[in-house]
């Protein structure tokens, strides 16, 4: 199954250069759209996830998409499946 993490971030943004810095260190596949031009289309984006600010991350697993959150939520969420990785090959 086709899994990767799609980051919508801001340049300028810590908290996305963070976000992006935890899943190339995890060797996580990923792709970014920058937001900053597009404004309208991130007050979409946070409309649609009940997220105020960036970084707008998403699982992507085959054709379903799962909402994480954003960089302390991704933090958490690569750390729990990290630990389930280890558990399962045990």
């Amino acid at each position: 199954m086709n899994s990767y993490f799609h980051v919508y971030s801001k340049q300028r943004c810590n908290f996305c250069s963070k976000a992006k810095k935890m899943l190339k260190d995890a060797g996580d596949e990923f792709m970014v759209t920058d937001m900053t031009k597009a404004k309208s289309a991130l007050e979409i984006l946070k409309g649609w996830t009940s997220w105020d600010t960036v970084p707008i991350v998403f699982h992507v697993q085959g054709d379903k998409q799962f909402f994480v959150g954003g960089c302390e939520e991704l933090e958490q969420y690569l750390e729990r499946n990290s630990d389930e990785e280890a558990t399962a090959g045990n």
